[in-house]
């Protein structure tokens, strides 16, 4: 059986299961965090434990969509798959007022230290510093 992810309003439909997955927010790092190999992997873990995860992805010189990430995860398609077969729909869920960007933990720690006060600076007198 073929699976394409579509992009739609959700309709619920009574006699359906939903496997709901819901990106919270984006967060940009400045540290080198491993990018993940495989949405569908991770994914799935995040599900049979039942709690949130993280998806790591590059952003240099990035000229894929998140969409296009996910169409072409092969373990993403195989878990769909395996809910399908186990009566399940999945959907992914966005928030209704958009997705947030978030700066992440280790982006704040640099711009208060002194390198990154020094960029501000500098983006601040309109030079470039990097």
């Amino acid at each position: 059986m073929e699976h394409k992810i579509q992009i739609k309003p959700f309709k619920k439909k009574e006699v359906s299961k939903y496997r709901i997955i819901e990106i919270t927010d984006f967060s940009f790092h400045t540290s080198h965090k491993k990018p993940t190999v495989s949405f569908g992997n991770k994914i799935e873990q995040s599900l049979k434990l039942n709690r949130q995860g993280r998806i790591y992805s590059p952003i240099e010189n990035q000229k894929i969509t998140f969409w296009e990430y996910l169409e072409k995860d092969e373990d993403l398609i195989k878990m769909i798959q395996e809910e399908a077969r186990n009566g399940y729909k999945v959907l992914i869920k966005f928030p209704d007022k958009g997705i947030p960007i978030l700066a992440g933990e280790d982006t704040l720690g640099f711009l208060k230290s002194k390198n990154g006060k020094r960029i501000i600076r500098g983006l601040a007198k309109n030079k470039s510093v990097i």
